[in-house]
């Protein structure tokens, strides 16, 4: 197939198929060349089905074909179906451009088909097709893309991929590790897209390059995935640099294991040549050299246990650098920690100072505002006790005009009697006629009398509830007006004995006086009624006033309660600040002691380092030693060949003279 060229072989399969060549195809293969890695450009050649047939089996049996254009070929769906059929089994072809087919679903699918099986073609260009118009066909060629593990460029513009299809290359870019550039422009992935080409992008590091312009995305999401893009080529960057540092170091390394094996080759051959330059002219002088050996030998191995001990001693010198390090990290650590450790206290120190002032301030204002209250109080409390003194001043009065109209009503009823006596017996003869007549109104002034009497009665033990002293009083009252009833009574009777012994003619004498006598006692019993109501009056006066007082008394015994309460959450908030205060310095002390312990460990860890430093110096200054005394021995061991040379010399020229 080499030895043929391409066009060639189109026409001998045109041939065999019985097809007409098209001769825009056989000029072009013409000009494509016979080589190792030649490109065939048909672009802008109307291609037909028959042609695209024959030009699949000439692809999948050609073998040196890098670079396919078969960009505005017209191809369709069942064109480029034969010619990517015979793209599956080709192994050259690196580059393929597809662009301006009018590919739809079925290209799709054997697209999908391509990308599975072929592992050559590392470009491939779809601009300008309508590959994702359909969603089920756009998935056969994702999972295809997502199989594929050499295509490292890919260009769907103009494909009509929308969000889904975006979506299916999100899931490709998950798994895909070798597509470097991916080109979406001018297609329809929108927001819902790009977030998931976002979303998958940090699972994917080898791709380099993803163009989205013309997607209806938003600027931040545009910038969200260049940032991913730029991180992207920064990590290739880094593994780009890494890997070449890796490759100089190896280089470097094995320049270096070369130039130490060709100098233990050169020694091995140096050593080689002296103990064949030994054997031939020493013979006899065998064994002093196998000895010299010897000591050589155990003078090496001394010398490489002195250098295995200085390769530990140097591992233990790096342990203890990396150590100190560490300590010297662990230090700064624990000193910053200390310093926010001081700085929180100190700040936490001042804010509860704060705290603790704006309390005692307001504990120093509810104390002046409570004692304020209490003076007021205490002022309500002291004008109350002199109205209840005022109002027990007036009971008392009241009590004693009581009395005094108590008394004065005796009286005159006294003189009323004796004035009844002293007509009664100048009317008795009167007094027959109207007996019946006195005898009725002297029953209702008794009843009358008997009303007044219970009236008085009831208030008298209302009063007696509530004073001890208005009770005696009223009691003396009832007693006494009781033994006046009843020496009334009598009177009465023996008036009645008398009236009716009067004369007739001073009746009218009588009504009269009778009449004056009953405005007399209705008013003194007006007036004992009005007593009564004011005694009733001051009696709820001064209940009130008492009930007042107990309330104020019950106000001040729970301000007083307020006080103490006020007493003992002041006394607990102090306490509880001392507690912390008393917590925060044992903290702190903690945390000082810890920083004390840190520093003995860092002052024993630098003595561990000054002995070390002095052990590496001593095992240096052996090392220098041993150097030196090697040289010796070399300086030595010359000496003693050339020695050694010399006499062998001078025996080998006595010899012949004294034969």
């Amino acid at each position: 197939m080499k030895t043929e060229p391409l066009y060639a072989f189109y026409l001998k399969l045109c041939e065999d198929i019985d097809i007409l060549p098209q001769e825009s195809v056989t000029t072009s293969l013409k000009n494509s060349g016979d080589s190792e890695k030649s490109s065939v450009s048909l672009r802008g050649c109307s291609l037909n089905l028959e042609t695209c047939s024959v030009l699949g089996l000439l692809l999948s049996k050609t073998s040196f074909v890098a670079l396919l254009d078969f960009a505005d070929c017209v191809l369709g769906d069942d064109g480029a179906k034969h010619l990517l059929n015979g793209l599956i089994e080709n192994s050259s072809v690196k580059t393929l451009f597809l662009k301006g087919n009018n590919l739809r679903s079925g290209s799709a699918e054997v697209l999908g088909r391509l990308l599975r099986h072929n592992q050559s073609i590392e470009k491939l260009v779809l601009e300008w097709n309508g590959l994702g118009m359909w969603d089920a066909s756009f998935s056969v060629l994702a999972q295809g893309l997502a199989a594929n593990r050499v295509l490292k460029h890919l260009d769907l513009r103009s494909n009509q991929v929308s969000h889904e299809g975006a979506t299916e290359l999100s899931a490709v870019i998950k798994q895909n590790h070798c597509l470097e550039s991916l080109d979406l422009r001018w297609n329809n992935v929108g927001i819902l897209g790009a977030r998931a080409l976002l979303t998958a992008i940090p699972f994917n590091q080898t791709l380099m390059s993803l163009e989205l312009c013309g997607n209806n995305i938003p600027d931040d999401l545009m910038k969200a995935i260049e940032n991913a893009m730029k991180r992207n080529c920064e990590t290739k960057v880094i593994k780009e640099d890494f890997e070449v540092k890796t490759q100089v170091l190896a280089r470097e390394v094995n320049h270096i294991q070369a130039e130490k094996d060709i100098q233990l080759k050169q020694l091995l051959g140096k050593v080689e040549k002296g103990e064949t330059k030994y054997k031939k002219d020493c013979g006899e002088l065998a064994n002093k050299v196998g000895r010299l050996q010897e000591a050589l030998a155990e003078r090496k191995t001394h010398y490489t246990q002195a250098v295995s001990k200085l390769r530990l001693v140097e591992s233990e010198l790096a342990l203890a650098n990396q150590r100190i390090e560490e300590y010297k990290q662990l230090l700064d650590r624990a000193q910053v920690e200390s310093k926010e450790s001081l700085s929180r206290f100190h700040s936490d120190l001042q804010l509860e100072r704060e705290e603790r002032s704006d309390q005692e301030q307001r504990l120093v204002k509810e104390l002046t505002r409570n004692k304020a209250e209490m003076s007021n109080y205490e002022i309500k409390i002291a004008d109350l006790n002199r109205k209840n003194d005022n109002l027990e001043v007036q009971l008392r009065e009241a009590n004693d005009a009581v009395s005094k109209m108590q008394t004065e009503m005796k009286i005159k009823a006294v003189q009323l009697d004796e004035q009844l006596s002293v007509e009664k017996q100048k009317c008795r003869e009167a007094i027959r006629d109207c007996e019946d007549s006195t005898e009725r109104e002297m029953f209702k002034l008794k009843q009358e009398h008997e009303e007044n009497c219970r009236h008085l009665k009831d208030r008298v033990s209302k009063l007696e509830q509530q004073k001890t002293v208005a009770e005696d009083e009223l009691s003396r009252v009832k007693s006494q007006s009781v033994q006046d009833r009843v020496a009334f009574e009598d009177q009465l009777a023996e008036n009645r004995q008398k009236v009716r012994l009067e004369e007739e003619q001073k009746y009218r004498q009588l009504e009269d006086k009778l009449r004056l006598a009953n405005k007399s006692k209705e008013d003194a019993v007006s007036y004992a009624n009005q007593q009564t109501s004011l005694a009733n009056q001051l009696q709820s006066n001064v209940n009130t006033l008492t009930l007042e007082n107990e309330s104020l008394k019950r106000r001040i015994e729970e301000l007083t309660q307020e006080v103490a309460n006020k007493a003992t959450e002041v006394n607990v908030a102090v306490m509880k600040t001392k507690t912390e205060f008393a917590n925060q310095i044992v903290r702190l002390e903690s945390e000082n002691s810890s920083y004390q312990e840190v520093k003995h460990q860092n002052t024993a860890l630098e003595k561990k380092m000054k002995e070390k430093s002095d052990e590496i110096t001593n095992l240096q200054s052996q090392v220098s030693a041993l150097e030196f005394e090697i040289g010796r021995m070399k300086d030595d061991e010359r000496q003693r060949v050339t020695l050694l040379q010399s006499a062998i010399q001078n025996y080998c020229q006595t010899t012949p003279k004294a034969s």
